[in-house]
Order: C-alpha cells, then sequence, then structure tokens
C-alpha cells in the first residue's frame, strides 16, 4: 500500500458485523428473570418466569441485522461510498445504543433479576457504532500519482504520428 493512502480495511467490516451479531443475539436472549415460589397439594413449587430483550427493545433486532448487512456492504464499497455506508453503520449503531439503554431502564423497573444481556446489547452498539466512525473516517481516495508523471499536453508527438500512419507501409518493397 502507498505511503499516505489510509483504508479502514476489513476491521471496520469485522467490527460491524460482530458488533451486530452481538445487538440482534443478546437482545433475543433472557434479560430478566422472575422466581415464583407457590405451594401445590401441600409441596412447595418454584417457577422461573423469563423475559427476553426483544419484549423491551424491539427495535434492536432489525438494527443488529441492519448493522451485519450493511457491515458487509462495506466490502465491495471503495471511497465516498463507503464512508457513506460508514456513516450509515454508525447512525445505525447509535440507534440501537440509544434503544438498548431505554429497554434497560425498562427491564430495571420490571419485577425479577437482570441479566447481563442488556450490557452484552450495549457492547454491541457501541461496537457498531465505532466501526462506522471508523469506515467512515479513515477510508480515503487513493493516493496519485506526482504530477511529474503526467504528459504534458494532449496531442500526441510526432512520433506517435509517424509510428500510426498507414502510409508507412507503402514505402515498404
Amino acid at each position: 500500500m502507498a505511503q499516505g493512502t489510509r483504508r479502514s480495511g476489513p476491521t471496520a467490516v469485522i467490527g460491524a458485523v460482530v458488533g451486530g451479531l452481538m445487538l440482534s443475539g443478546a437482545t433475543v436472549g433472557t434479560w430478566v428473570t422472575t422466581t415464583l415460589r407457590r405451594e401445590v397439594a401441600g409441596a412447595e413449587v418454584t417457577e422461573e418466569i423469563t423475559t427476553a430483550g426483544a419484549e423491551f427493545a424491539s427495535l434492536s433486532v432489525g438494527l443488529g441485522v441492519a448493522a451485519v448487512l450493511a457491515g458487509l456492504a462495506l466490502v465491495p464499497a471503495r471511497g465516498r461510498p463507503r464512508r457513506l455506508v460508514g456513516g450509515l453503520v454508525a447512525m445505525t449503531g447509535a440507534v440501537g445504543l440509544i434503544d438498548v439503554a431505554q429497554a434497560t431502564l425498562a427491564a430495571t423497573e420490571a419485577e425479577g433479576s437482570l441479566s447481563s444481556m442488556p450490557g452484552l446489547a450495549a457492547l454491541g452498539a457501541v461496537a457498531v457504532v465505532a466501526a462506522g466512525a471508523y469506515a467512515a473516517k479513515r477510508d480515503r481516495p487513493g493516493q496519485t500519482l506526482p504530477e511529474r508523471f503526467d504528459v504534458g499536453g494532449t496531442e500526441p508527438d510526432d512520433e506517435w504520428h509517424r509510428a500510426v500512419d498507414p502510409r508507412d507501409d507503402q514505402d515498404k518493397p
């Protein structure tokens, strides 16, 4: 790679895909566990009721999938389109982080104990934001050749005309 060229390479793609999978996966996991104890026929029965994060953070599953797809869209993109997709990835992660934060507040108010899944979802959203920002900031157009390699003028020189002149073949016996 030429000196001065700055590319985000696979780092942004891996960050967006892994972060999106973390966001979606942790959102469908168990966030709140409530333990109920009751007596049935003279015996105490313990029952656990779990609540998935998707009931609190319904947007985060779709945002995680969108982050994965947008992260994969970074693979073929170069230059300005890559920076735009990187910005889209960062915005997707930011909205996911806001959704997870609001859902975590709602989950803490629910009856039961809170699991570590909201933290994992937030970590995934932060990874998506970081990957998108890295792709948007880091990927710049490639380095061009210095001016000393430019050919002056648009007209070819006389040697070029002689080399392609069809009358040259008529001079030969």
